[in-house]
């Protein structure tokens, strides 16, 4: 959901994904979000849990949400200020 929010947010022509190769086993091209996983793919903003697997319908942490948001702000090219330095309570559970 939150690819197609993305493409929708950048007016992605998603018709130019629909003759892809599928960049992932479990999504279709008769899926209704294959477009806009295929986008974010390309673009890096998703990669999914590898071995060519996307995880549908699996829920997402805060902290795969925030990497997506985090390659979606870069790629598109928005800036961010810079504000203090925000700590977690469980820091030391947060991939590299």
């Amino acid at each position: 959901m939150f690819v197609q929010v993305f493409a929708n947010l950048e007016g992605v022509d998603l018709l130019a994904f629909s003759n892809s190769i599928p960049d992932f086993t479990d999504v279709s091209p008769d899926d209704w979000y294959f477009g806009a996983v295929e986008w974010a793919a390309s673009l890096g903003i998703v990669s999914g849990l590898g071995e060519g697997i996307f995880a549908l319908n699996t829920p997402i942490s805060r902290e795969q949400l925030a990497v997506m948001l985090f390659r979606f702000i870069q790629i598109m090219g928005i800036e961010i200020p810079m504000r203090d330095i925000v700590t977690f309570i469980n820091q030391d559970t947060i991939s590299p």
